[in-house]
């Protein structure tokens, strides 16, 4: 049996799914809903049902609301397959990242009718939609520490840029005095450029090594031909 909260145009798709499946519709609502008072107050006998069906775009709580009903509903119904309808919503939303998160992996996002059904048919499947298939809504940490790490860098070389600017600016003024000027200051001048470019392709190599190692946790194909390289294959 199933439980849906739905636009009109959405719980009409439900509906003829439902019917080619044989499954029983036992409560709808199609219309605007607060999520809290609905879960609170709804006469709907939850220990019958098999799936609940709730579209994003009928709730009118904010996504913190949200998330946490339906977090605290997961944990004390647990036998109820939770399917999300997040139309046209971003595969990294915050909402979807943190229901992925609970263990809700039936999020469907597709805003193309043809692809959103035939998402909907495998989540009304015996098995429904796996949490490998569902990954792409998995927070992307890796993102934001890359980010940060190429941020560090830049403001490392802009610092190392306008500290040499300095340097041949004083060098520069001294040098209206060429006989005042001495080996030592050239040598560490010569010195502190060389350092701030070993210090800057340390930066840039680790970065490239860490890139690297995550695109090879992430990815079979460049993991194995990573070690058929280094011979560990």
């Amino acid at each position: 049996m199933l439980n849906y909260i739905a636009t009109e145009s959405t719980a009409k798709i439900i509906q003829e799914i439902c019917k080619e499946k044989n499954i029983m519709v036992l409560y709808e609502r199609e219309d605007i809903v607060d999520i809290n008072k609905y879960l609170k107050e709804t006469k709907a006998n939850f220990n019958l049902i098999k799936y609940f069906v709730i579209e994003i775009d009928c709730l009118e709580n904010s996504k913190d609301d949200i998330f946490e009903n339906i977090n605290n509903f997961s944990k004390i119904h647990t036998d109820i397959r939770i399917i999300i309808l997040a139309k046209g919503m971003k595969e990294q939303d915050k909402l979807l990242n943190k229901l992925y998160s609970i263990g809700i992996y039936n999020i469907i996002n597709s805003a193309h009718e043809l692809e959103f059904k035939e998402n909907l048919i495998k989540a009304l499947s015996d098995k429904g939609i796996q949490k490998n298939e569902a990954r792409r809504f998995e927070k992307i940490e890796e993102i934001k520490k890359d980010n940060s790490f190429i941020r560090k860098i830049k403001n490392i070389l802009i610092y190392k840029k306008i500290k040499l600017r300095k340097i041949i600016k004083e060098f520069n003024i001294e040098r209206t005095n060429i006989h005042k000027v001495s080996c030592a200051y050239f040598l560490a001048l010569i010195s502190e450029t060389i350092n701030m470019i070993l210090k800057s392709l340390s930066y840039i190599i680790g970065f490239i090594l860490i890139i690297t190692g995550v695109i090879a946790l992430l990815n079979n194909p460049v993991r194995n031909l990573l070690f058929q390289v280094i011979g560990l294959k």
